[in-house]
């Protein structure tokens, strides 16, 4: 399912990461559109979870995920994107190829300890960002259709969080968020785009595996979405998701489609789920104001 070239650059970097950590590397785990055959060059991320022994120095660690950001600005899938995209890319886990975590925080499934040592919240906003994340949902979507490319199988025995109706609100919330900023940074930057289609794909498959217990890729969602909620927006973003361009229109209608995707799902689940008066708050809270 593979891609050659996803296959060709995932083995540099178990080489590159081999000759820094030696002994100390555990695994490297492939999860993402690569990993399911769905690799889409020009937009998909080759995402990869290297798995480092807990005694591993500090400083190995540190060598590794350096000379990684360096090989990923060369030869991986951000090397044609433009510096806004790629400060936001080390800086926040939305498009940023590869992470740094010890075993013993794989295994505890504890996403504070798991998500600092991956460097995915380090912007000034980060422990804010992090509270308002549906980490575990996120944890439990990476790892369902994980693939393990070298080294041992940390991932087999993991028991993995159940989804709540409260990550569906989280993951609204996140996703409406970064995509009014992709309506904004689309009018300036040829990538804003980009975070457009982010939030979009990461609210689909959200939506997706909260109905479905079974591992799913974006063309799965989409589908799911468009019984639920049918738009021509998903046309576009399906194409957009194959032959990248700046799409201000997209980045536009993208938050209002959030919002009906949102609520249709909130009238699907309302009478099967158990809701929270917290997120029963927060679905009449956006009623009322769209």
């Amino acid at each position: 399912m593979i891609d050659p070239k996803v296959w060709e650059y995932v083995r540099q970097v178990i080489q590159k990461s081999v000759a820094i950590c030696g002994a100390h590397l555990r695994s490297v785990v492939l999860f993402g559109s690569a990993a399911r055959g769905q690799f889409s060059e020009g937009v998909s991320d080759v995402d990869l979870i290297l798995v480092v022994s807990d005694d591993t120095p500090n400083q190995v660690v540190r060598k590794l995920d350096t000379e990684l950001e360096r090989f990923e600005a060369t030869k991986g899938p951000m090397k044609h994107r433009s510096h806004f995209l790629k400060v936001f890319a080390y800086k926040t886990a939305l498009f940023r190829s590869h992470f740094v975590v010890k075993d013993g925080a794989l295994r505890s499934l504890d996403t504070r300890r798991l998500f600092n040592q991956a460097g995915g919240f380090s912007l000034p906003l980060g422990r804010l960002l992090f509270s308002l994340a549906p980490a575990d949902f996120v944890l439990r979507n990476v790892l369902r259709g994980a693939v393990v490319v070298h080294g041992e199988n940390v991932i087999s025995s993991l028991r993995l969080p159940d989804p709540t109706y409260s990550s569906i609100v989280q993951s609204f919330l996140v996703s409406f968020a970064l995509s009014l900023f992709g309506a904004l940074t689309s009018v300036l930057f040829a990538d804003g785009t980009m975070f457009s289609l982010e939030s979009l794909k990461w609210f689909l498959l959200d939506l997706q595996s909260h109905h479905n217990n079974r591992p799913s890729g974006v063309l799965d969602a989409v589908g799911f979405a468009e019984a639920l909620h049918p738009s021509p927006i998903l046309s576009q973003f399906t194409n957009l998701r194959q032959h990248y361009a700046r799409s201000v229109s997209f980045s536009v209608l993208c938050p209002v489609y959030l919002i009906l995707l949102f609520l249709r799902n909130s009238l699907k689940v309302r009478h099967s789920h158990p809701v929270s008066d917290r997120d029963r708050l927060a679905i009449e809270t956006v009623r009322q104001v769209y």
